[in-house]
């Protein structure tokens, strides 16, 4: 597929690196290849959960997880309140974004009993997870 130029093209062509994944920095030389893997959760609270007070206590359990020692970092967060279309998808509750040096760190963090605390104290809160794995 041919890429358009000009104005809505800001940056330069640049081979895709082998394994796929990159990403642009800013004034950067380009894309960039960064090892390891990320971990993306998805989180619909049942609706008697979606409370301040659950809502706050949910909240610490998933900053909780960025202790699990695999955790290269990450961040969890809300729906941006960005504008409506087709393809977005604003509907879930909480995003869990975690970074890890390698698939065998997140390999060792899904067995981690600090993550299966956090299953066992939540999994009845939420009626749906999605998780999505990036290379």
């Amino acid at each position: 597929m041919e890429l358009p130029s000009g104005p809505a093209r800001r940056q330069p062509e640049k081979t895709r690196p082998p394994g796929g994944g990159g990403f642009w920095l800013p004034g950067g030389p380009g894309l960039l290849r960064l090892p390891g893997m990320e971990h993306h959760v998805y989180f619909w609270l049942e609706d008697e959960r979606n409370n301040p007070a659950d809502r706050e206590t949910f909240e610490r359990g998933l900053a909780d997880l960025f202790a699990i020692p695999h955790v290269g970092g990450g961040r969890w967060s809300v729906p941006a309140p960005t504008e409506k279309r087709p393809v977005t998808d604003n509907s879930w509750d909480y995003a869990l974004s975690v970074s890890f040096a390698s698939l065998e760190d997140h390999d060792a963090y899904q067995v981690d009993a600090d993550h299966d605390v956090f299953v066992a104290a939540f999994k009845d809160w939420w009626q749906k997870v999605l998780v999505m794995d990036l290379k």
